[in-house]
């Protein structure tokens, strides 16, 4: 399967990697003031586990394999850090090619255009 990357101005969209267990585990741990009902409850800490984050990217790879759906991390070009994700879901293969795009970025980096910067590289990469 050919790897799945897009660099973009401020951003790198790609698919998690065991590497990333440090910046998954603090970008869930840094969650900002529940700002409106749209934003998801920080994780316990009980779930930022590297046994957790393991059972995440075999799920990952295992969907991505049977294509069914990518989600894919969109990491800070400069600092390396991981500002929130992306996803290609619901992919249909029939007469017409189709999906749903989805995003979802830590509230603490809300209002900078990175959720339009991270679609645009996931129609890029759809």
């Amino acid at each position: 399967m050919t790897t799945i990357h897009k660099t973009t101005q401020r951003l790198i969209i790609r698919p998690f990697e065991k590497e990333d267990f440090t910046s998954w585990s603090e970008a869930h741990r840094s969650v900002g003031h529940l700002k409106n009902h749209f934003v998801l409850a920080p994780r316990n800490p009980e779930e930022l586990t590297p046994d957790i984050f393991d059972q995440i990217l075999t799920d990952q790879a295992a969907n991505r394999e049977k294509g069914e759906l990518f989600d894919l991390g969109a990491f800070c070009r400069e600092k390396g850090i991981l500002l929130g994700g992306v996803s290609l879901m619901d992919i249909r293969r029939i007469v017409v090619f189709n999906t749903n795009i989805g995003y979802r970025f830590f509230n603490q980096h809300w209002g900078k255009g990175y959720a339009k910067e991270a679609v645009d590289a996931a129609i890029d990469i759809a």
